[in-house]
Formats: structure tokens, sequence, C-alpha cells
């Protein structure tokens, strides 16, 4: 996330997992909808079928680690609001205008 505002909103299909581990800085992560505060040393393992998007808050760093192994076709962008992944656009605007 160096030198990004905000990761887009995204999520992974089945048999896909994603982790976070935040080497330093600050942000937001939205996972499934719900807010969670990222700093230093956070671990954040990202369900299949859960969609998810970051804001950089200060100097946010983090280390993105898939399994299995990332590829472009697993990493699937949302543009609008679905309940079955847990996404929420008016939210998504809502936190981005406060950026």
């Amino acid at each position: 996330m160096r030198h990004l505002r905000v990761a887009e909103p995204h999520y992974h299909p089945v048999g896909e997992i994603e982790i976070y581990y935040v080497l330093q800085g600050s942000g937001l992560l939205i996972l499934g909808g719900k807010e969670q505060r990222l700093s230093k040393d956070s671990l954040v393992v990202i369900p299949p079928l859960t969609a998810h998007f970051t804001l950089a808050d200060k100097e946010l760093v983090l280390a993105a680690v898939n399994s299995p192994a990332f590829k472009p076709e697993g990493y699937i962008v949302l543009n609008e609001s679905n309940k079955e992944v847990g996404f929420d656009k008016r939210q998504f605007e809502r936190l981005t205008a406060e950026k």
C-alpha cells in the first residue's frame, strides 16, 4: 500500500485466502462490511468470498500473501453492492469521501 490511499474493493473465490501483515503505519480494513483498525504487527486472515478494501491513514505498508499463489483471475473487483460477499458501495463511498 505504499503511496496508495485506497485499495479497491474486491474478493477472492472459493478456495483462496489472503493474509495481511502490517509492517508499518496504520489504516482501516473493511472486511465483509465490518471496520477493523490496522496498525504495525496486525495480522488478518481474509476468507474467500469476503469483500475487503483498505484505506491508509499513515504510511501504511502491509504484506499480502495469497494461498494458493495469486492469480489475476482470483481478484474480483467490486463496483456495486453485493450482499453475498458483504460489500456495501455506500459504505465505500462514505469512507473514501472522508479521506
